[in-house]
């Protein structure tokens, strides 16, 4: 059965529902009723009309209709994203727009609870396999679909995907869930939430197995076994304590571990002591963690002014017993890297017509010795002061004005300002123009990386005969400097209650006149990072929301991108086709075209039925092998059922219903997947 065949039988057995009004009727909220306020395009609680960027709510109805087990999944219900699933060393990417060549994507800040997801290890981007919450404790995401430097520091390039968690008032009891299905998927998450004392608590594990992506080869003489297998342990707790009337505290504490398959058997090198050949990235399990620690104490002042004061510390690890090891002096990677950031931020009602919030922060990163990255510890300190206003002009009109300022050790000091204008043409529909000035800092890689695998422990000799035997892999030039962004947008929010839907669309242009691209240098052989490319982005992206009655809920959005990229001079030995490739992976590193549907429909029987399709054009995550077009249809059956005073929920979810598809490369090919799940919620 063709794809388009098996994605119409399912649109048209759930949307027959749609016409059942008398089973499917229920006496549910009016979802579409009104549009949620945003906090995390401003800073400040805002109407979803009011904002200075575009934003898309993930709820948490949404996020368990989806059956997603990783964060990474939900951001392919966003216009405009790109997703890959785990591939061997390379974890889950994630996408704003392409420029998607980097395993850990530095353009797009993460935030759970506030607090930064970026590591100074981990390349300076985000390890999306390694984040430190449980689907089960997210509330929701708030996607801002556009820059958004001025509230969240350079990390906020393209764009900031906030994940806000639930508060512990709200998850009083115990949860208790397991799942188990095919491709070794099988994880466990146990919940206790109530009260010690006048504060609030939750505290959570969870448990993740799978065997990831498959290997295919794509030669019959190919006869390598690739595993891509994965566990994860998760510990969280946070506690809420009111401090009188005016005063609160917030304490969460947590820690992620991950072990993963990586390698591969058919990659050898001759070891320059033994002389023999030897395996460079033999097959192996690598451990990486996350541990973190944040503080929060939040005052409310007069007028509904408040002020909030944050400390957070992360440390990550990696570390990896076998690659490029001498039988001699084996070689045992590993790493460490550390962020500690305070933050103060002040938000002032001045008067009705007139709101502003401004704060400063500072933080310090620093990468410990690791001969992946670095020849030793290296680190940066960065400050800054930001500040937004939302002022109403007149009764129609609305201006979101801000700036900050990063101060890096590294980089130096750089201004980043944003205005928007929202003119509300009636009632329920609003036109908004926006522009931003941005720039992202780079990250300590691309400023300080010194990567050559040198063993420890070798004499003089034994080190200047590695030395002769192993090139660098990547040096840095010293030349790199921050990227600067000038975005431009207009777009339409609309509301349509009468039919209890929501529409937003925005054309949009985003220019990087000195995108940062690693090539090849002109002697040795080895890697660096130039400001190499002119860069300019432009499309138009739309999501509309649909709730035709009680019990259906349909999301569709679409995203349509043209990358234009020239490359400057290079100084680099590599031919002119190996630049051509960099210039086509820029071009092609977002799709053309991407869809995502997704429809909630109440069925008889108490059953709940969700249904997600993606489709997405061909396009480039690396500089030689395209990833062809595919449609990905998921879906979800589940039952709530109550027994005594327990409550829960069974469900059966299958992804990839359409067959095996790939999403990086050719040969790692994402098989179709199903598991069924329990909840009990004592």
């Amino acid at each position: 059965m063709g794809n388009e065949r098996k994605f119409n039988l399912w649109m048209a057995a759930a949307l027959a529902c749609v016409g059942v009004d008398s089973v499917c009727a229920e006496e549910d909220e009016l979802y579409f009723s009104q549009m949620p306020t945003i906090f995390s395009a401003s800073r400040m609680p805002q109407a979803q009309s009011e904002t200075p960027n575009f934003v898309t709510v993930i709820d948490r109805d949404m996020i368990r209709a989806s059956g997603a087990r990783e964060v990474s999944d939900l951001m392919r219900l966003v216009p405009g994203f790109q997703v890959t699933s785990r591939v061997l060393e390379m974890p889950a990417r994630v996408a704003y727009h392409g420029l998607a060549g980097e395993d850990y994507s530095p353009r797009l800040q993460v935030l759970i609870d506030g607090r930064s997801q970026y590591s100074g290890l981990f390349r300076g981007g985000v390890n999306w396999d390694l984040l430190p919450v449980a689907i089960e404790n997210i509330e929701r995401i708030e996607v801002v679909r556009g820059s958004n430097v001025v509230a969240y520091g350079t990390n906020a390039f393209m764009g900031v995907v906030n994940i806000i968690t639930t508060d512990p008032s709200q998850t009083r009891g115990t949860t208790v869930s397991a799942l188990t299905g095919s491709r070794g998927v099988s994880d466990q998450f146990v919940r206790f939430g109530g009260d010690v004392g006048e504060a609030t608590l939750r505290l959570s594990y969870q448990g993740q197995a799978d065997d990831g992506i498959k290997f295919i080869p794509q030669k019959s003489t190919d006869t390598r076994s690739i595993p891509n297998g994965q566990q994860k342990r998760l510990f969280d707790l946070r506690l809420d304590m009111p401090l009188g009337l005016s005063d609160s505290l917030s304490l969460n504490l947590g820690k992620v571990e991950g072990a993963m398959q990586v390698g591969r058997s058919d990659a050898t090198a001759t070891d320059p002591f033994t002389g023999t050949d030897k395996m460079t990235n033999p097959p192996r399990t690598i451990h990486q963690s996350t541990q973190f620690a944040q503080l929060s104490w939040l005052r409310a002042l007069a007028d509904g002014d408040e002020l909030r004061v944050t400390l957070h510390s992360t440390e990550d690890r990696y570390e990896d017993p076998a690659v490029y090891a001498s039988d001699a002096f084996p070689l045992d990677q590993s790493g460490r890297s550390t962020r500690d950031e305070i933050e103060l931020q002040h938000t002032i009602n001045m008067n009705p017509a007139l709101r502003v919030m401004w704060g400063m922060g500072a933080r310090q990163e620093s990468v410990g010795q690791s001969y992946e990255y670095f020849t030793g510890g290296v680190s940066r300190k960065v400050q800054r002061l930001f500040s937004h206003a939302e002022w109403r002009p007149a009764q129609d009109w609305l201006l979101n004005v801000g700036g900050s300022v990063d101060k890096d050790s590294y980089s130096g000091e750089h201004f980043s300002p944003r205005a928007s204008a929202s003119y509300r043409l009636a009632e329920g529909h609003t036109l908004r123009a926006g522009i931003t000035q941005a720039y992202r800092m780079p990250t300590l890689i691309e400023l300080a990386g010194n990567v050559r695998y040198v063993p420890e422990g070798l004499s003089l000799i034994q080190r200047s005969a590695w030395l002769s035997a192993v090139p660098y892999e990547y040096l840095v030039n010293g030349q790199v400097q921050a990227e600067k962004l000038i975005s431009q947008e207009i777009g339409y929010l609309g509301e349509y209650k009468e039919w209890r839907a929501t529409l937003d669309a925005r054309i949009f242009s985003e220019y990087i006149p000195n995108r940062v691209w690693k090539v090849s240098a002109p002697t040795g052989g080895y890697d660096y990072v130039v400001n190499a490319e002119d860069t300019r982005i432009t499309g138009f992206e739309y999501q509309l929301r649909w709730q035709p009655q009680e019990g259906t809920r349909l999301m569709l959005g679409q995203s349509a991108v043209q990358i234009q990229s020239n490359l400057g001079e290079i100084a680099t030995a590599a031919s002119d086709t190996y630049l051509s490739h960099l210039q086509r992976q820029t071009r092609n590193s977002a799709p053309q075209l991407t869809n995502a549907a997704m429809l909630m429909q109440k069925l008889p029987y108490d059953l709940d039925l969700s249904v997600m399709v993606y489709q997405t054009d061909t396009m480039y995550w690396a500089t030689n092998k395209p990833a062809n077009a595919y449609t990905r249809i998921d879906w979800r059956l589940a039952k709530p059922f109550t027994w005594g005073t327990t409550r829960g929920e069974v469900a059966y979810v299958v992804q990839s219903e359409e067959g095996a598809h790939a999403e990086l490369k050719p040969s790692n090919m994402v098989m179709p997947r199903q598991w069924i799940s329990v909840r009990f919620d004592l």
